[in-house]
């Protein structure tokens, strides 16, 4: 068995305990260390006190300092993401190049130790990685979860600019089939070698062998929302839905700014005494959460490149009648029984196929997802879930509404989402990995030059 020496690099990675930003990355790394790999993560500092380096279990975590010329990063690293901090305050554009060419800098150094290099996100891990490819000979593979190809599909030069990540890449791994199937149509000169190229998988789920708990999804129906509570993630559109259900129980797991909406001083339909905050849960203590639940709703808006593509359903003309404390916190308008107007959707980054999905669906909750990313390719409506049009709160409330009113419904649609979700779990999916890893290393040792190989 070959152990390699990966050199993993991406720009959000978790600092502690708790640290939501790039939790599915770190899970990346742990899984190639389990499988035997030496896993050598680079990323850009965040700012304050994390630590410099660490290392345990089979992973070195490096997070590369640059000069500042706003502060000390924080924000453009931060909860909202560096595309968000960069719309906001595009002076920070300077500090996200300054911490970028620092961390090019340092890969470029690591990699002539490295047998393989695995980026995170098309924009910029990907363009970096292709730039290690052909300057050091070493193979690339690039991982996309979807938010670095709705920036590659709107960006000035993508063409370009995917010709030279396809050039200096051995394998793209995406998330799910739509962010290809995206991809090809943003950029069709790309299409036949990105096609070649692909491996469409999203990264392995743990499975802990424990049979569900029964449920017998009497009323009231116990819903849960995990994630973070950011605008795009939908969850004033949750929330409208739920003031249609006189009786539903909702849990929300996590935080952010949006935590603001479940602080509604005026609460004349009872939606406070029916709704719990949790605040942010660390993934281990998520199963029990799960496992008191029946319905796992994931409301995600479709973001910029979803609606330029044309993905999912057109969002419905609004009609006046929401309450007006949620409009105003939300900062677009939210109408009971209506969805959003297309140009009241917050400029979110969409969804590749969230994690969260693939728990929740094996741990045997029924899923009723937004038509958004790769979600519709997990969960088929009516068959292992339900489906419906993003930003419309009146499709959720009836979705919501028929499971409430069919607890044979609920079973069956239970029953056949723990199967679909087994397919992901990491007895299955981590051998895959495993193998398209070992054999890219193998291929291009074969294949490199002997001047690279002498002078690596």
């Amino acid at each position: 068995m070959i152990r390699m020496r990966i050199l993993l690099l991406t720009t959000s990675y978790p600092t502690a305990p708790g640290d939501f930003r790039g939790g599915f990355v770190e899970d990346y790394a742990r899984e190639l260390a389990s499988l035997g790999h030496d896993v050598h993560v680079l990323v850009p500092h965040p700012g304050g006190d994390a630590l410099e380096s660490e290392s345990a279990n089979g992973i070195t975590i490096e997070r590369i300092r640059s000069p500042r010329l706003l502060g000390d990063g924080s924000s453009a690293f931060g909860e909202l993401g560096v595309l968000t901090a960069v719309a906001h305050t595009p002076a920070k554009a300077a500090d996200v190049a300054l911490a970028l060419a620092a961390l090019t800098r340092r890969a470029l150094e690591a990699a002539r130790s490295s047998d393989l290099v695995i980026t995170h996100w098309l924009v910029p891990g990907g363009i970096i990685g292709a730039v290690l490819s052909h300057l050091r000979g070493i193979p690339h593979i690039a991982v996309e979860h979807g938010g670095g190809a709705r920036v590659l599909a709107r960006m000035p030069g993508r063409a370009l600019a995917l010709r030279f990540i396809l050039s200096g890449s051995a394998a793209v791994q995406l998330v799910s089939r739509q962010i290809k199937e995206r991809l090809a149509q943003a950029v069709p000169s790309c299409a036949e070698r990105l096609e070649a190229l692909s491996l469409v998988f999203p990264a392995p789920i743990a499975s802990d062998g424990q049979v569900p708990s029964a449920r017998h999804y009497l009323p009231p129906s116990r819903i849960l929302f995990v994630g973070r509570l950011v605008p795009g993630k939908g969850l004033e559109i949750l929330l409208t839905a739920m003031r249609q259900l006189r009786h539903a129980r909702l849990t929300v797991v996590g935080d952010g700014p949006q935590r603001t909406l479940l602080a509604d001083p005026t609460d004349g339909d009872g939606l406070r005494s029916r709704v719990t905050l949790t605040g942010f849960v660390p993934r281990p203590d998520l199963d029990v959460i799960y496992r008191a639940h029946d319905i796992l709703v994931i409301p995600s808006l479709a973001g910029l490149f979803d609606q330029v593509q044309g993905n999912g359903a057109s969002p419905k003309s609004d009609v006046r009648g929401a309450p007006r404390p949620l409009q105003a916190q939300v900062g677009v308008d939210v109408h009971a029984g209506n969805a959003l107007t297309a140009g009241s959707l917050p400029r979110s980054t969409g969804e590749g196929l969230p994690r969260v999905l693939l728990e929740g669906m094996a741990a045997g909750l029924v899923p009723v997802v937004s038509r958004v990313g790769g979600m519709p390719d997990l969960v088929r409506d009516g068959e292992n879930g339900l489906v419906f049009p993003p930003g419309d709160a009146e499709a959720l409330a009836r979705c919501l509404r028929s499971l409430a009113n069919n607890p044979k419904l609920c079973a069956r649609l239970s029953a056949r989402a723990r199967k679909a979700a087994a397919r992901y779990t990491f007895p299955q999916l981590a051998r895959l990995l495993d193998i398209r890893l070992r054999a890219v290393g193998i291929e291009h040792r074969l294949e490199r030059p002997r001047f690279l190989r002498r002078h690596r």
